[in-house]
């Protein structure tokens, strides 16, 4: 259970995540996992803070940043989100993965569900409840399915290895339901939906979606993990790479006139195709709502 708490002190206002101690012992270690993935990479924007593990009377609580514009989940409620709005969401959270996948951290579980706003409307991935810490074995046996389904790897369904491009792969189902207004696979079953994620191709996306912006999108959630970008950093360049607008024509450069303003449109287009700066972190005492 998750609990908007305020600080006796300091007066700020937290999430608190709860579990009872008495609960299965998996359970209990994998909430210890959460908290220490999000404690190694706290520092980023784009992921929610941990700021204390606690433990007393029989409950285990995580002191989690507060974010009160709420989920991605239910804003596609609404719809799907402008092309240009979700590009630079999903760059966004690329950076995070990035400052995840550095500090030996796999998310496992990325879904709109998990993507939260904090006050200034930043998004940040949050829930590493199914986290794989690299130097930590692994608790999920094999066999064990763990994930969602709609946004979940065929490597993953599969209950194969994961690495980077595992969360590429959930990244790019985040993006393409953002784009469509619905996950890349869906089904009145479980077993459906897996069928789907692992022999079938997602739906054409709307024509509205740039080319270069609906092929980065697809490339993410190809089945094969050598068919997608490498890493999060690679996915994140595609999408920063793909602003902008083609540059003058070759007819416009048969005067030096015409050749000067050119020059002046290809350094407004350089500057437009640089990526863009990372928010700078400040210190926040602003995590998740479930």
């Amino acid at each position: 259970s998750v609990w908007l708490a305020r600080h006796r002190e300091n007066q700020g206002l937290y999430a608190l995540k709860l579990i009872p101690v008495t609960s299965d012992p998996e359970a209990v270690e994998r909430f210890r996992i959460e908290g220490e993935a999000m404690g190694r990479v706290q520092a980023h924007p784009n992921l929610t803070r941990v700021h204390a593990l606690l433990e007393a009377e029989g409950w285990l609580g995580l002191v989690l940043e507060y974010c009160p514009r709420g989920d991605l989940e239910s804003r596609l409620r609404r719809g799907p989100l402008e092309p240009e709005v979700a590009r630079a969401l999903a760059i966004g959270l690329a950076s995070g993965l990035e400052a995840a996948h550095a500090s030996g951290v796999l998310h496992r579980d990325l879904k709109p569900a998990n993507v939260v706003f904090d006050d200034s409307d930043r998004p940040k991935l949050t829930d590493f409840g199914l986290a794989k810490l690299h130097d930590r074995q692994s608790l999920t046996q094999s066999g064990a399915l763990l994930g969602t389904p709609s946004y979940m790897a065929p490597e993953q369904a599969r209950s194969g290895a994961c690495d980077a491009r595992t969360d590429v792969y959930g990244l790019g189902g985040v993006l393409y339901h953002c784009l469509s207004g619905r996950p890349p696979f869906s089904g009145t079953s479980v077993i459906a939906v897996l069928d789907q994620v692992m022999n079938a191709a997602p739906a054409a996306l709307p024509s509205t979606v740039p080319p270069p912006l609906a092929s980065a999108c697809l490339r993410a959630l190809a089945k094969d993990p050598a068919e997608r970008f490498p890493d999060a950093a690679s996915f994140r360049a595609a999408l920063s790479s793909e602003v902008g607008s083609p540059g003058p024509s070759r007819a416009l450069l048969g005067s030096a006139a015409l050749f000067s303003l050119a020059l002046l449109g290809g350094a407004i287009l350089h500057a437009a195709l640089k990526p863009p700066a990372q928010p700078t972190p400040t210190p926040s005492l602003t995590a998740t709502v479930a």
